[in-house]
């Protein structure tokens, strides 16, 4: 049994060693800072289309939407994000982000004068929206560095416990070794007891100038001299 509660033990330590993985965390602290600058760059994309409001400025318009589009769809749906997106402080951004993503879609597939005429009010929204995506990306890292403090305490209680697993099955082993060599010992005594008294017994049995007969409880003689 404690080798099995030692196993589970260890398995439980390679999960939380897995949670805390670096390379997950920083890839979640780069998708958040990531949307903010895409964010940035939409807004700077609108003001360049309002200061000059042509095919070509309404078309790096659409790419830098669709950019930010996709990115906050990533927000969305990543499992990696799935604890930010249950974070109650940070449910509220995300539905204003998610808002802003849903109502200029239309907005941005329709025609150029319809993306023109909404290009002030677009740029107004672009800049809240970055300054949501920014205070999103601080909250985030500060609740993955919660998560992760509380997970490194885990894993600290966790080796705390497997060591003393491992003492006490290290311990329960030793007593038994302990216990079985008293008993090889006092099995190997009884029998060279058996052994000396069987032979003092045939020795007097043997060497007596009397006849000697040994009977047995069903009176059945089973050894005599002579």
């Amino acid at each position: 049994v404690p080798s099995v509660v030692i196993l589970m033990l260890v398995w439980e330590v390679r999960v939380q060693m897995t949670q805390l993985d670096d390379a997950a965390t920083e890839n979640v602290q780069w998708t958040l800072s990531q949307a903010e600058a895409e964010a940035a760059d939409l807004e700077i994309a609108l003001l360049e289309a309002l200061a000059d409001p042509q095919p070509s400025t309404l078309v790096n318009v659409r790419l830098r939407y669709d950019v930010l589009y996709s990115r906050i769809s990533t927000i969305t749906s990543a499992s990696v994000l799935s604890d930010l997106r249950n974070s109650p402080s940070i449910t509220q951004l995300l539905d204003d982000t998610f808002e802003f993503r849903n109502r200029w879609l239309p907005v941005v597939d329709g025609p150029d004068d319809a993306l023109a005429a909404g290009l002030p009010e677009f740029r107004e929204d672009a800049r809240t929206v970055r300054d949501d995506l920014r205070r999103l990306a601080l909250d985030g890292v500060n609740l993955f560095a919660l998560q992760r403090d509380g997970r490194r305490s885990d894993v600290e209680q966790l080796l705390y416990t497997t060591a003393v697993a491992g003492v006490t099955l290290i311990s329960v082993l030793a007593v038994l070794m302990v216990a079985i060599m008293r008993l090889a010992k006092q099995r190997s005594k009884e029998a060279q007891d058996n052994f000396e008294n069987r032979e003092r017994t045939e020795t007097i049995i043997g060497t007596s100038l009397d006849a000697v007969v040994a009977v047995n409880g069903n009176n059945r003689v089973i050894e005599w001299n002579g």
